[in-house]
């Protein structure tokens, strides 16, 4: 454009409108940065309360009663010991910190943003993780517990059928041996089921110990019985034996060799202790014999 042949007037306001162009675009640019700051701070801000948000979640994931009933579980109490160290190593926290939006520069935001989207990200994997961590810890747990009921119901089990073996012929009742067999019978399925719960496994093995008792004290009631049987039977035979010093008679005349007195208490008890009188019932015996069972010691 040449200028030589406008007026003085024209050139003004040539350049006037110049001016005020660069201006308006530099005002345009000038207002499109202001928003494009704003834009990405107000990113930034949102990004930044999510991340917060997630540390939260996380220290409460972390603090929250079964995660920490969880990390008390030992490893000698699991049946996966993995479970137990992943847990551990799960409760550390990130390394990394927020980095908040204190700046007007685009691409520190944008960088703002980027780290701290990325911090949440870890953190969000990290609380599902640890869920999921809790979780495995306590079903490890659980098939240990069943596992060792399991055994303690087979050991029992495995004593049980011994007993009822050698108990034969050696119980005071033989209605306890009826019911150990019955109950070994109705809990041996138990080791083979894979649902099956630690208290069934429990309670099984309480009642196939309770039948075990029952038959032990019905054996120790027959050798009870069976010593008192021998005992008694000694004393008949120490007593219709027994000799005085100096007469082949006893105290009140009868002659021993008619033993029979003894048992229809027409001459004198001798040869026994007074303790081992009273242990005895003599009402039951007549001519050496026992009225009631029909044991005969003398004959």
């Amino acid at each position: 454009m040449k200028f030589k042949n406008l007026t003085k007037k024209q050139v003004i306001i040539i350049i006037t409108i110049i001016i005020m162009i660069v201006v308006a675009v530099l005002g345009g640019m000038l207002i499109y940065h202001q928003n494009e700051v704003k834009t990405a701070r107000e990113t930034c801000a949102k990004i930044v309360s999510r991340a917060k948000n997630a540390v939260k979640t996380l220290e409460k994931q972390l603090t929250n009663k079964q995660t920490l009933e969880a990390l008390k579980i030992k490893e000698s109490e699991v049946e996966d010991k993995k479970t137990v160290e992943t847990l551990k190593k799960l409760t550390v926290k990130p390394d990394k910190s927020l980095v908040e939006c204190k700046t007007d520069n685009i691409n520190t935001l944008k960088q703002a943003s980027t780290e701290d989207s990325n911090l949440t990200n870890i953190i969000n994997k990290q609380v599902k993780s640890v869920k999921q961590a809790v979780t495995s810890v306590f079903d490890s747990k659980l098939k240990k517990q069943v596992k060792d009921a399991k055994q303690q119901l087979a050991e029992i089990l495995k004593q049980a059928n011994t007993l009822l073996e050698s108990s034969k012929n050696r119980v005071a009742d033989d209605n306890t041996r009826k019911a150990l067999e019955n109950k070994i019978n109705s809990v041996k399925n138990l080791l083979d089921e894979k649902n099956t719960s630690v208290k069934k496994l429990s309670d099984a093995r309480n009642d196939v110990q309770n039948a075990v008792n029952s038959v032990n004290v019905s054996i120790k009631k027959k050798q009870d019985a069976d010593a008192k049987k021998v005992a008694t039977a000694n004393a008949i035979r120490r007593r219709a034996t027994y000799s005085y010093p100096e007469t082949n008679y006893a105290q009140d005349g009868n002659a021993l060799n008619d033993p029979s007195c003894y048992f229809n208490n027409s001459c004198t008890r001798g040869g026994l202790t007074p303790e081992e009188e009273a242990k005895i019932d003599w009402s039951r015996y007549k001519n050496g014999c026992d009225i009631i069972t029909g044991v005969c010691v003398l004959g």
